[in-house]
């Protein structure tokens, strides 16, 4: 762009101006002039997106959002349910040799339960198994968990009724430092007296419902930790109450047992319906 002085000389339509610049001084013809600003008005305009434009493409991020922002979350969910579970079982496990080694090569189904007596109400005397206390000092600073029926559901969602609760659930409730809940029932101690463990891995924290975030295990006679529903498993250890294990993780099924076989397929990542598929990617609803 020239400085334009006095010293201007037309010569019918081209202009001569003078550049004043620091370095040195020169003359600069501009033809037409007019059309010169015209060309560089028009070429300075910068490209930009009209209203409507800006309105459509927000419409469709917001539509691909609805789309799989929640599957990300509800996947995301799954996996972080599967490590809490992984790590369960893991430390349930080291307890379970832990307890072997502390108490003179006895464990859980070994161990003297019933030491414990007391009298009932009516006058007739009780035992209470000394078994969840002892386990309890296994976990980090656990304590009595205070929790009533009415919060656990079964694995087609329905909350199980206060008699099925104390089914499987009543024979002493713990809880330790990272919330989650440990929940004893001895069934059937005169055939087999290894109790069942359940967790709830991830404490308060919703769904609370078997077969997503409450999950069943078992110690063997031979000093193994099993999660229940396996049916390759010795039948003796997925027997509670009378009831089998086997065949429970299932979203239609008409039992009070339903979902505490599920354990062994979330842990192994194998979907009853279907084992070549997974369970938390294919059959978690």
């Amino acid at each position: 762009m020239c400085s334009w002085f006095p010293l201007l000389v037309e010569r019918s339509r081209e202009r001569v101006c003078l550049n004043n610049s620091s370095n040195s001084q020169s003359l600069i013809k501009v033809t037409d002039l007019t059309s010169y600003r015209l060309n560089v008005l028009t070429t300075s305009k910068k490209a930009a997106f009209t209203l409507a434009e800006i309105l459509i493409t927000l419409g469709v991020i917001g539509i691909v959002a609805a789309m799989t922002i929640p599957n990300l979350v509800q996947n995301y969910e799954k996996k972080l349910l599967q490590v809490q579970l992984k790590k369960v079982y893991s430390e349930l496990s080291q307890i379970n040799q832990l307890f072997a080694i502390d108490h003179n090569g006895e464990n859980m189904c070994e161990f003297d339960q019933y030491s414990n007596t007391y009298y009932d109400s009516n006058g007739h005397i009780q035992y209470r198994s000394r078994l969840p206390e002892e386990f309890a000092k296994y976990l980090k600073k656990g304590t009595v968990a205070n929790l009533s029926s009415g919060r656990t559901k079964m694995m087609d969602g329905n909350i199980f009724p206060l008699a099925s609760f104390g089914y499987y659930f009543d024979d002493g409730k713990y809880t330790d430092m990272q919330g989650r809940f440990y929940y004893f029932e001895f069934s059937n101690a005169e055939t087999n007296k290894c109790p069942i463990i359940t967790v709830d891995i991830n404490g308060l924290k919703k769904p609370d419902k078997m077969g997503y975030d409450v999950f069943a295990f078992r110690p063997t006679i031979d000093g193994r930790l099993i999660p229940l529903g396996n049916k390759n498993a010795n039948p003796s250890d997925n027997i509670m109450n009378n009831e089998s294990a086997v065949d429970t993780c299932k979203y239609e099924l008409n039992a009070r047992n339903n979902g505490f076989g599920c354990a062994y397929f979330a842990v192994n990542d194998i979907s009853p319906e279907d084992e070549t598929k997974s369970y938390w990617k294919n059959f978690l609803k």
